[in-house]
């Protein structure tokens, strides 16, 4: 089965493993089951690390990259055609970075 994990699964998986629920868990551990993660994940990631919400080792790009080496997870697509839902995720966080680099001018 491919699962696409949470970002905060994600996480746990790495920091708390005994924090995740039993059922959670066997899915991740199960190795029929293919693990996948959003490119939404590692921004959210890098958000929650510069707003003090979560501190890693390293800061968040070596976390990543570690985590990474661990568990490999297949990274899913990011496209309009298949996802439209985080297309337009991705839109908005796009006009709120020129927004951003607008404001620091």
């Amino acid at each position: 089965m491919k699962l696409l994990l949470d970002t905060h699964i994600w996480v746990r998986s790495q920091l708390n493993p005994e924090r995740l629920s039993p059922r959670v868990a066997r899915a991740i551990n199960d190795p029929r089951n293919e693990l996948w993660i959003s490119p939404i994940s590692t921004w959210e990631i890098v958000l929650l690390c510069e707003r003090g919400r979560l501190k890693l080792d390293g800061g968040p790009e070596v976390w990543m990259q570690k985590a990474l080496t661990v568990a490999p997870l297949r990274e899913a697509p990011l496209s309009m055609r298949s996802h439209w839902r985080h297309a337009r995720l991705a839109f908005l966080i796009a006009i709120l970075l020129i927004g951003c680099c607008w404001r620091l001018r």
